[in-house]
This record gives structure tokens, sequence and C-alpha cells, in this order.
């Protein structure tokens, strides 16, 4: 399964010299709570880290600062984990689960950005499979409910007869 299907493809991307305060225009403006800090490198974007609307609101409140003298780069305080689109969706969640993420940038073998996996994400698609697991046992309990009956039916008019 490709992660393509998880992904989310609301961000946006951002350089990390910008302003938090020029972060925080494009987020409200775009209406997305989370941008993808990267650094354009031949012809692509290397992500070096994510930013979100919590993260905006704890430099403003936390640290008093007025956000247009603090750059992007400079509040990412944790290595960049990222996975690459064709991991598995159990790595994923593991890897996710290991380090306490909500999100996770997702990139191809040539460190392109291809979305943000969430934990949201990924919660959805798991209701969307158990849903889908869900109609099948309905039918198939429903269709042996039927069956058993019926058995149980024919077996009550054979004894009768006999």
């Amino acid at each position: 399964m490709d992660l393509k299907e998880i992904c989310s493809f609301r961000y946006r991307v951002v350089d990390p010299d910008i302003s938090l305060q020029r972060v925080s225009e494009i987020m409200k403006n775009s209406q997305v709570d989370t941008v993808i800090v990267a650094k354009n490198f031949e012809m692509s974007q290397r992500p070096m880290g994510l930013i979100t609307d919590i993260d905006l609101m704890h430099q403003y409140f936390i640290q008093r600062e007025h956000l247009s003298k603090i750059s992007a780069i400079s509040i990412i305080d944790r290595p960049l984990i990222k996975v690459f689109n064709t991991t598995s969706i159990n790595d994923a969640i593991r890897l996710m689960s290991e380090k306490g993420l909500r999100r996770v940038i997702v990139t191809d073998f040539y460190n392109n950005i291809y979305g943000i996996l969430t934990v949201e994400g990924i919660m959805r698609f798991l209701s969307e499979q158990m849903n889908a697991l869900n109609q099948v046992y309905d039918s198939e309990f429903n269709f042996e409910k039927m069956i058993r009956e019926e058995s149980e039916q024919l077996s009550f008019h054979y004894q009768m007869a006999n």
C-alpha cells in the first residue's frame, strides 16, 4: 500500500530564513496548520523540519518574542524524522509511536517532499478499513445465520417425516 493514500497534502513549504510572522500569515491565508521548512537545492526542496500552529503559539506565548524577529529554522528543535513514500503503514505507525510524533514528513528516495503523514490521517484510514471489514463480517454473519436457520428447518422437517 502506498502512503499517498493516507498522506495529507494540506501544508505549505517555507524557506528556513522566513520570519515566524510570515509563516503565521501563510498558514492563516492558506488555512493550513502545518508548514514544512525546506531549503531549495538543485531544483527541488529539501525538508529540514515542520512548524505547526502549536509551535507558533508556543513561541508567541512562552518566549514572549515578536514573531517577526524569529526565523523559521530557529525554532526547529528536534532532528528531522521522515519516512519514505514506500514505507509500510505499520512501520510508519511504529516509528511515530516510538518517537511520539503526530506528524512526519514523507519523502521519496531523492528526499523530495511527498506529503505529511499524520496521526489523524492514519486513524481515518484505519477507521475506513475497519468499517469495510465490518461490512464483510456482517454480510457473512447474516449469510451464515440464514444457512443455519434453513439447515435447522430442513432437519426439523426431516425428523418430523420420520
